[in-house]
């Protein structure tokens, strides 16, 4: 006990706080819908959770709650503590962290503070929920203390950047299982590049967990036309033939999917699976042999559990080296006898760990190849914090394979995990021992209690059938026969077969090789504040700033040839996004239940509507009042939609099965479904003339902004949404500098007003061109009338400036003409197979044979598919909710650990067509996530956990020496290391 208490010596607030505003008729697109209309009983909803009280300290004195009341208050000068109410607290469980050195340091009671503050009009509360969203740790910090609330420290208010992808419930026919034979690869035996590729992925550590892996087979017949899609182009997606592409393709030699099951007993590998998957994304196979280099990667991807990372804003830099024998054909006669990796992990923005010293080991003769398989008797990875660290780490994992020469796969398997963490005196340890065979899995853990300072030791076994575990006190049993199963990550290949490789950012270096920066797609230039030593001091931040501002002279690090090359770094302070919508039939998206909110009669309402396929007609299914809480359903049965269920208007819904998550249901028939497009230098024919209707930019306000100021005081008081045509403002968007002026001045946020708050408060319009047919469209030819909402045109733009929306791009010093963007994701459409046996089971047991799929693909992540809310504690599986901003939710109660996950695997070989090109992709899932189904727990009362594992101690650990660490100064990166 006491030993956990010294390590959680640093008590705090962690705040989840996914403050969310109810925004009139769903940010106002769509025909006739308003934002700026005043009405009664508008609210901002709060969630946080704080550490260091439980729910009876936070009550046993009222000072807490009115403390808390006015701090929250305080960080918005138009809110006054009375408009603050708390409407619950209650006690809440520790949550699951990545990072074990956040567990260290967590504290043992927390509370969830739920709260609403009442605001005037839509407008303020949009201003009132960036303000939170916005607030730093200091400020919230600050504004606590001052208030009398007993608080040493807080986490970061977070809030993802773009809305979490929405769900939908498609048909309940589930589809048949697999086959448990993986899918072929291409080859039959494994030579050439075929062979390199899969020896590759056979060395790499794959993520840890506890229960058997079923394996997946993903493959679907090919050669076959495809049914249209429906959308935009509305075109003829015919299959690629991939039959045909050639026998050493990347598709063709591409290695079989990997899989693992997910589970709460997850939280034993949390610092391994991080580290595991940063090594895994170092690309070092590639690498074998050519030295020390320098690998770039984001932290979004592998370290954020928690959802506090923002993508493209810390670039974490590794050294690698890595030596063995060559890959391929050619190793027989390689000298080199051992796989030896090492890896200077640095993580620039952990305080606490910032470097971590790794080595993978695998000897050459323990590489064995059976036919198109590849086998891995023994490989090791180790890894510590280096001598001298104040907080000392260390650990390992093994993985052992017991093949022999007639065998032709492993007879056995074990994994073994040691990890180890020490602060001064106190010291904490997990480990693990798993050991599976034909007759089963039986495996040992043991992890930390963080708060009472001693152990859980869990235990597993599994046969065929079942399998029963024990975690933290709490036993289950889950079906192995009935798994749903979810794509983690994909590879995309064109036409010919060839794997797509995807520049959507650059690394760039000031003129002196001083300063770092990465330019991400459209134009966002995040400048690297960290070096080995921490974050910059204020000096140096300064100029680093500076280094990259629009005209100057940089390098960007491309590969070994030609590790920098001079470019003029061009950067405009804002962006004009393209919005082409599309009117699609309602019937496309059949059963699946989509969200929206109405206002009438001063109350929002949700409804969850879907498109009957048996009864072919709209339905409404659920609607539910806001008041102080969301009511019940007052639908008693699905029942047909009508446009008086709307009000008559227009209704902004949510739901994945749009892909990027939202569309306009425009009367019963249609939806109108947008995609944006920036538009960049050199695109247009001619310079654009844009009107903006409402919420217009004042130039003239920028420079005098203050901190208390809002959105609402950047813009001109007339036009808004009730005024005539006659009234509207007009800008010029200039095509080649990609600038828009009102009159001679440029329309961007003014950085050199400090006094503001640009990164909550950047402008937005929305603009579309004032031509005839537009003007008729609208339903305003007459300059006295008003113009309906933009978004019925399908064609029209949204100007975005703030630090997080800007155009940028890298020029020839010599030709100004020669012009290099980022690449912007690819932006894919197609359609899911119609026969429902070529679909895995997913997790929430859905059909999605001839779904429709509107996806986003960028370094092997695949975003748009559908999601399912999961329960690892229960098993439980539904269908998520949102919130009237548009924010997916799982759950009312803060009591209970829901998962949001794909409900979906993208089987190989379906073909998707990129829309602005006709270009056609196929895709393969390189990894998978398995979904256990519970099962009663009888039927596990015929399995008896192992007594005879011993697990690893820290006596097991071999320690290692790190080769003498390469000056970063003097290593590049190579291109292939920015997928």
């Amino acid at each position: 006990m006491a030993g956990a208490q010294r390590f959680a010596k640093h008590r705090g607030i962690v705040v989840a706080c996914a403050v969310v505003a109810a925004v009139a008729l769903a940010l106002g697109l769509g025909l006739g819908l308003r934002k700026d209309d005043t009405a009664a009983g508008v609210y901002v909803y709060g969630d946080t959770t704080l550490t260091g009280f439980n729910k009876a300290e936070f009550e046993s004195s009222a000072s807490n709650a009115l403390n808390f009341r006015k701090g929250v208050a305080s960080l918005v000068s138009t809110v006054d503590v009375a408009d603050v109410s708390i409407t619950s607290v209650t006690d809440v469980a520790r949550r699951r962290r990545r990072n074990a050195l956040r567990r260290m340091l967590a504290v043992t009671s927390q509370v969830n503070v739920d709260f609403t503050i009442k605001v005037e009009t839509n407008a303020e509360q949009t201003t009132v929920k960036a303000t939170y969203v916005a607030a730093t740790p200091t400020v919230l910090l600050t504004a606590l203390n001052n208030e009398g609330l007993s608080v040493t420290s807080v986490t970061t208010i977070t809030v993802t950047e773009l809305a979490p992808s929405p769900s939908a419930t498609p048909p309940a026919t589930p589809p048949a299982t697999p086959p448990a034979t993986p899918p072929a690869t291409g080859v039959t035996e494994l030579v050439g590049v075929a062979k390199k590729k899969a020896v590759a992925s056979a060395l790499k550590f794959k993520h840890v967990a506890l229960a058997p892996s079923a394996g997946l087979n993903t493959s679907v017949s090919t050669g076959v036309s495809r049914k249209r899609f429906e959308r935009r182009s509305l075109l003829q997606v015919e299959a690629l033939d991939t039959d045909s592409f050639d026998d050493t393709s990347d598709y063709k030699t591409h290695p079989k999917t990997s899989t693992y099951v997910e589970s709460m007993s997850d939280t034993v590998f949390e610092t391994l699976n991080m580290i595991l998957c940063f090594i895994d994304s170092t690309n070092w196979p590639e690498n074998l042999n050519t030295g020390a280099y320098i690998t770039e990667l984001d932290p979004y991807n592998c370290d954020n559990l928690d959802g506090d990372r923002v993508k493209g804003k810390v670039q974490y830099r590794f050294i690698v080296n890595a030596s063995g024998p060559e890959l391929g054909d050619d190793d027989d006669d390689d000298a080199r006898t051992e796989y030896k990796v090492n890896i200077w992990v640095h993580l620039a923005d952990n305080e606490y760990m910032p470097y971590v010293d790794t080595q993978l080991f695998i000897e050459k003769d323990d590489v064995v190849i059976k036919g198109a398989e590849v086998f891995v008797k023994k490989q090791t990875f180790t890894y510590a914090t280096p001598e001298g660290a104040g907080m000392q780490m260390k650990g390992f994992v093994q993985a052992l394979c017991d093949i022999g020469d007639e065998d032709s796969e492993c007879a056995s398997e074990t994994i073994q995990f040691f990890e180890q963490f020490k602060d001064g005196e106190n010291e904490m340890s997990r480990a693990f021992k798993v050991h599976a065979s034909s007759s089963g899995t039986k495996a040992v853990f043991i992890e930390p209690d963080d708060e009472n300072g001693t152990s859980f030791v869990g235990k597993m076994v599994s046969d065929s059938e079942h399998m029963k575990m024990t975690y933290r006190g709490s036993e289950s049993c889950d079906k192995l026969d009935d798994r749903g199963y979810l794509g983690q990550r994909y590879t995309v290949f064109d036409e010919s077969g060839k794997r797509v490789s995807l520049q959507s950012y650059a690394n760039l270096v000031s003129e002196d090789t001083t300063y770092r920066a990465t330019m991400f797609y459209p134009g966002s230039v995040y400048v690297d504040t960290y070096t080995s030593a921490g974050e910059m001091d204020a000096t140096t931040k300064t100029a680093a700033l500076a280094a990259f501002e629009d005209g100057k002279t940089v390098k960007e690090i491309i590969d070994y040839d030609n590790p920098a090359v001079t470019k003029t770094l061009r950067v405009r302070r804002g962006v004009l996004y393209k919005m082409t919508s599309a009117d699609v039939p309602v019937s496309t998206y059949k059963d699946a239940i989509v969200v929206g909110w109405t206002y009438a009669d001063n109350k929002y309402s949700e409804l969850q509507i879907k498109y009957d396929s048996s009864s072919e007609v709209l339905q409404i299914v659920s609607k539910r009042e806001q008041t102080s809480t969301l009511g019940s359903n007052t639908i008693s049965a699905p029942r047909p939609l009508t446009m008086e269920d709307l009000n008559n208007e227009p209704l902004f819904v949510w739901g994945s099965i749009f892909g990027r998550g939202s569309a306009t249901l425009l009367n019963l028939t249609h939806y109108a479904v947008a995609d944006e497009e920036t538009v960049q230098p050199g695109s247009l024919a001619s310079d654009l003339t844009l009107t903006c209707g409402s919420e217009c930019a004042d130039v003239s306000t920028f420079s005098n902004l203050q901190e208390n100021n809002s959105g609402n005081d950047m813009r001109y008081e007339s036009p808004t949404r009730d005024d005539a045509r006659s009234t509207y403002k007009e800008y010029t968007f200039k095509k080649d500098d990609v600038t828009l002026l009102e009159g001679a001045t440029e329309v961007v946020y003014d950085p050199s007003n400090t006094n503001f708050n640009w990164d909550m408060y950047g402008v937005f319009m929305t603009l579309f061109e004032a031509s005839t047919e537009n003007l008729a469209t609208l339903n305003c030819a007459a300059t006295s009338e008003k113009c309906e909402h933009a978004s019925k045109l399908s064609v029209h733009y949204e100007w975005r400036s703030s630090p997080q929306h800007s155009m940028a791009w890298l020029e020839d010093p010599n030709d100004a003409d020669d012009k290099k963007f980022m690449v912007a994701p690819l932006q894919l459409q197609g359609r899911m197979p119609t026969d429902a046996s070529a679909i895995p089971p997913t997790p929430s047991g859905a059909n999605y044979a001839g779904a429709n799929l509107d996806l986003r693909y960028e370094g092997g992540w695949m975003a748009g598919t559908p999601q399912t809310c999961f329960n690892p504690q229960t098993g439980e599986r539904k269908t998520p909710t949102y919130n009237n901003d548009g924010f997916i939710k799982c759950s009312d109660s803060n009591d209970e650990v829901w998962w949001t996950r794909s409900d979906v695997v993208i089987p190989d070989g379906i073909t998707l067509q990129e829309p602005s090109t006709s270009k056609k992709y196929v895709v393969k899932v390189d990894s998978a996530v398995e979904l256990l189904v519970r099962a009663e727990s009888s039927a596990c009362d015929s399995l008896t956990y192992a007594t005879d594992i011993e697990l690893p101690t820290e006596s097991d650990y071999e320690a290692f020496t790190m080769p003498t660490k390469p000056d970063i100064a003097t290593l590049t990166v190579k291109e292939t290391d920015k997928n």
